[in-house]
C-alpha cells in the first residue's frame, strides 16, 4: 500500500552523529507558493501560501523559532544542530503558520533506536 502524503505533513529526524551532537532535520510538506506563478491549464495565478513562522520545543521551552518567507522552495527541507543533548523521553513540538494563518503543530516523545536516531512521521505508512 502506498502512503498518501497531504499539504502540511513532516518528517523529522532527531539524531546524536558521530561528534556526539544532537542534529534536528525536517521536511515539511507545503506547496510554498509566491502568488507569482500561473496556472498552466487555466492561465489564473496560483495564490501566494508559505510557511511563514517555525518552531520547535523541547519539553515547553522553545529552542528555535524561526521567520520563512515565500523565498524557500516547495516542501522546504531545514536542519538545526542542538546546543543541549536531546534525552530520551524528552517531549519534542515542531510548529509552523502559514501567510493564510493555518497553525500546524506536531509533538513525539523521543526514543532513539540503536544508531541513535528518533524519526517521526505525521502520516501513517
Amino acid at each position: 500500500m502506498k502512503t498518501k502524503i497531504k499539504k502540511n505533513d513532516i518528517r523529522f529526524r532527531v539524531s546524536i552523529d558521530e561528534k556526539n551532537e544532537c542534529v534536528f532535520v525536517c521536511v515539511i510538506t507545503h506547496p510554498m507558493e509566491t502568488g507569482f506563478r500561473k496556472d498552466r491549464k487555466t492561465g489564473k495565478k496560483i495564490p501566494a501560501e508559505w510557511v511563514n513562522k517555525f518552531s520547535v520545543s523541547v519539553d515547553g521551552d522553545e529552542v528555535i523559532n524561526m521567520d520563512l518567507s515565500s523565498n524557500l522552495s516547495k516542501n522546504p527541507l531545514l536542519g538545526f544542530d542542538f546546543t543541549d543533548e536531546i534525552k530520551n523521553g524528552q517531549l519534542i513540538q515542531v510548529t509552523w503558520l502559514d501567510s493564510k494563518a493555518e497553525k500546524f503543530s506536531h509533538s513525539t516523545v523521543v526514543n532513539y533506536d540503536d544508531k541513535g536516531r528518533h524519526n517521526y512521521k505525521s502520516f501513517v505508512d
